[in-house]
């Protein structure tokens, strides 16, 4: 009998307890539920905006060749708007970027590039877009937003590509023997390299040669 009671206890307990918790717990597996789903879904769906992402940008390199210059960078603005987070959004852009600058449109290309550095969720698109900036301004003689543009790069990997470029910089306005200073480093740490090295050589040995004892 004690038993009984005991086991009836027992149920009356639980049967308390689920008048009181259940509706919460309910809802709680409810939402785990819908989570997980929600999690399923937004998986698949990210899978599948890489993949047209992908295509789209399949699709525009391999028509490149066969379209004219407006309708190609319309293509790849449209690829772009599309799939804004996607790593091929980014290099779009500078596919886009480079399109402007060998049309001359400087202003776009400035403007695309910046785009990269503002949404791109992988430093080195944002740091390799801040330098290619930083050229353009160059060639524009913006002295100032050059070096602002390389002031944005913070990995040190790009330092003999940024000692090159100040160097430009300087040259540019003058600066022979701190040019040569920024050469002479970016050479020093790019010994290893067979792309740079060759055009660091070029630009030490373009410099006057009667200067070539001036102080930094």
């Amino acid at each position: 009998m004690s038993d009984f009671i005991n086991d009836q206890d027992r149920a009356e307990a639980i049967k308390a307890w689920i008048m009181k918790y259940g509706t919460t717990i309910f809802i709680a597996i409810i939402i785990g539920i819908a989570l997980m789903y929600g999690n399923q879904y937004l998986q698949k769906k990210e899978l599948q905006t890489k993949e047209e992402a992908s295509m789209a940008f399949e699709q525009l390199l391999v028509s490149s060749d066969n379209k004219n210059i407006k309708q190609y960078q319309a293509e790849a603005q449209s690829l772009v708007s599309n799939f804004p987070k996607t790593a091929y959004a980014d290099l779009a852009s500078f596919l886009l970027a480079k399109s402007y600058v060998e049309n001359k449109q400087y202003k776009n290309a400035i403007s695309q590039l910046n785009w990269v550095i503002t949404h791109s969720k992988y430093s080195e698109f944002k740091q390799v877009a801040a330098i290619r900036m930083a050229r353009i301004y160059l060639y524009l003689k913006d002295y100032t937003k050059a070096s602002a543009s390389l002031a944005k790069v913070y990995d040190k990997t790009y330092n003999v590509m940024i000692d090159q470029i100040k160097g430009d910089i300087v040259l540019a306005q003058g600066n022979v023997g701190k040019a040569r200073s920024l050469y002479t480093k970016a050479s020093n740490d790019n010994v290893n390299s067979e792309i740079l090295q060759p055009l660091l050589t070029v630009k030490l040995h373009s410099l006057p040669a009667q200067i070539s004892n001036e102080a930094n």
